[in-house]
């Protein structure tokens, strides 16, 4: 059986279509492939980040923090420490003053 010129030219043209229709489908195949590879690493990166994400929420806190945080409470004490001097030596100048008052007889009000 002989091929005559028109289907020699349309073997050729169905060729010629199909070659890159071909190429295509592979190059697409190898992008879904290495998408659904990266895919998988993005998943694994998010989970292992969940995982460390559960336990920092389970944690006391951060060394540093909880040192800021005992810092900030020996500073608190102190504050209170002055204060309470300070009440007590308002206090007696409060008991001086009506003293002096009550001696040279002045209104102190």
């Amino acid at each position: 059986m002989a091929f005559t010129s028109k289907e020699k030219d349309m073997a050729l043209k169905i060729t010629l279509w199909a070659i890159p229709v071909i190429f295509g489908a592979g190059a697409f195949y190898q992008m879904m492939v290495s998408d659904g590879s990266a895919m998988s690493d993005v998943r694994e990166s998010v989970e292992e980040q969940h995982d460390a994400f559960q336990a920092h929420e389970k944690a006391d806190g951060h060394p540093i923090t909880l040192t800021h945080i005992g810092h900030l409470t020996v500073q608190q004490d102190e504050i209170l420490t002055e204060q309470r001097v300070m009440r007590v030596e308002q206090i007696e100048q409060r008991v001086d003053l009506a003293a002096i008052c009550q001696a040279t007889g002045a209104d102190c009000r």
